[in-house]
């Protein structure tokens, strides 16, 4: 996936094309593997990309538990390895297992989407110079 010649991505008022171009290998890595789609893609577009409006002083430590809350803001249900030590029907409880979390998936989609704009309001929020307090 190529950078556009259009810089979208600006931290602390310059641009990162470096920043930029990792994470676009990473969407593209995400297509490829499946764990994207065209709507989802499409749905992140949309969204807002400042974080912040104006300037935000934050101290390491508070960086670094934001930083983290990013990582966590994005929730979906993604299954851990599915395997079975069972020689026989073994296959049979793996195939069952995937079934029941596409259902899951189907089920919840509408549920985890929320709980990501909800995640992602409260984040803008806590980068937002006139949220809380920074302790």
């Amino acid at each position: 996936m190529a950078i556009t010649p259009n810089p979208w991505l600006n931290v602390c008022g310059s641009d990162q094309p470096e920043l930029e171009q990792i994470l676009a290998d990473q969407v593209e890595k995400k297509i490829v593997a499946g764990n994207f789609a065209a709507h989802d893609v499409d749905y992140i577009s949309r969204y807002p990309v400042s974080l912040s409006s104006g300037a935000l002083t934050v101290n390491d430590l508070q960086l670094e538990k934001l930083r983290r809350l990013c990582q966590l803001a994005d929730v979906q249900l993604i299954p851990s390895k599915i395997s079975s030590h069972r020689p026989y029907i073994g296959p049979v409880i793996v195939a069952a297992k995937k079934v029941l979390f596409s259902i899951l998936g189907v089920l919840l989609k509408d549920t985890l989407r929320k709980q990501r704009d909800f995640n992602a309001a409260v984040i803008g929020y806590l980068t937002t110079p006139a949220g809380p307090s920074q302790h």
